[in-house]
């Protein structure tokens, strides 16, 4: 009889360290609920990453392709020539200039586009990613750390974003003034 009391000892002290487990869990089930205000347009932005870093890599080389591909027709308007065989030494250098000219430009757009999308997709990919228990003094600290970290990443794809949207803006509109006096 005796050996069944310290069993439900040994039970309750069980129970009442799994009621504290359960308690510690919940509060953090809790906290983390609290804490989880997060940006929502980044989250959209995460959600879609794929599209934002194709978006951030290929546009602005599209649309600068198109710009020079239209200062071409331009150029070849100007010098009026209708077939090859009219073409002089200075006018065939000038467009060989254009044409390498222009494939350094579309080299250098397409790596910096590629750059600053893999920088965003990095960036969309970790934001929101760290779950910190909230319980002690340090947790709370990785917790302030993690919370700057994201509003950092944050601002950092709302700058690229911005700066891409910038550059396809001018692109566009120089393309179209370009475009209107072909």
């Amino acid at each position: 009889m005796k050996s069944c009391a310290k069993w439900q000892n040994f039970g309750s002290g069980l129970s009442r360290l799994g009621q504290e487990f359960l308690n510690i869990v919940e509060n953090w089930v809790n906290l983390l609920q609290t804490h989880s205000e997060k940006n929502k347009l980044i989250l959209l932005l995460k959600r879609f990453r794929k599209y934002v870093a194709y978006y951030m890599n290929y546009l602005l080389f599209f649309l600068t392709l198109t710009t020079l591909l239209i200062g071409f027709n331009m150029m070849m308007r100007q010098l009026e020539v209708t077939v090859m065989s009219e073409f002089t030494i200075q006018q065939f250098n000038n467009c060989v200039n254009y044409i390498v000219i222009s494939a350094i430009i579309c080299y250098i757009i397409l790596h910096i586009g590629r750059s600053v999308a893999n920088k965003v997709f990095r960036r969309l990919v970790e934001y929101g990613e760290d779950f910190i228990f909230n319980i002690t003094k340090e947790d709370q600290n990785r917790y302030r750390k993690t919370q700057q970290q994201e509003t950092k990443s944050a601002v950092v794809v709302f700058a690229h974003l911005v700066f891409s949207i910038i550059l396809n803006v001018t692109c566009g509109v120089i393309a179209s003034i370009m475009f209107s006096k072909l």
